[in-house]
């Protein structure tokens, strides 16, 4: 006998969840919940049963994508099983995403470094060994701060995916991570 058997919830859990599926939004309502009949949002979707309790990750990214809770009736999002850290600890938890059209479900992999950002070298000083060592410090504090942005875009662009592009992405990270292993061997 499962645990949600045992102690049925009016709501889901992430041991319910065997995949994803989308639905579309039937309501969101404040409802007393637990012991302590805490008040928290319920997301209810068309054809579901059980609300999901909204936490702030998943209320943002719903938010991202259509706005202010007044617009969530009738659009569609993906409900997905996952882990996260929880006061750590490793739990189980369910995870929002928008769902693509049919007409973008091939991965658009671009570089998450853009080529575009115009830098300009840091003053050189008057000594060479200070030189060397200013325009280094220089140089791998701009690397990274560009890297912090390529991997929070890409953690957003990921997201949003479904398990096919997720699939699809997979030798493009593999590249990635071969050329980075090859440019670290190098210095």
């Amino acid at each position: 006998m499962k645990l949600s058997d045992a102690f049925p919830s009016n709501y889901l859990a992430a041991a319910e969840l065997n995949d994803e599926f989308t639905a579309p939004i039937s309501h969101l309502q404040e409802e007393d919940i637990g012991a302590n009949k805490d008040r928290k949002f319920v997301l209810y979707f068309k054809g579901v049963e059980k609300g999901l309790v909204l936490n702030v990750t998943n209320w943002k990214t719903i938010e991202k994508a259509f706005g202010d809770s007044d617009n969530w009736v009738g659009q569609k999002i993906t409900l997905y099983p996952t882990e996260t850290n929880f006061k750590g600890e490793m739990v189980q938890a369910i995870r929002v995403r928008i769902p693509r059209t049919p007409s973008t479900t091939q991965v658009p992999w671009e570089d998450p470094f853009p080529k575009n950002i115009k830098t300009s070298p840091p003053p050189q000083p008057k000594s060479p060994e200070i030189a060397v060592g200013s325009q280094l410090d220089s140089l791998l504090t701009e690397a990274e701060a560009m890297a912090r942005q390529g991997v929070e875009r890409f953690r957003d662009w990921r997201d949003h995916l479904g398990k096919e592009e997720h699939t699809l992405l997979i030798p493009h990270l593999h590249a990635l991570v071969a050329k980075a292993r090859t440019v670290k061997a190098e210095t």
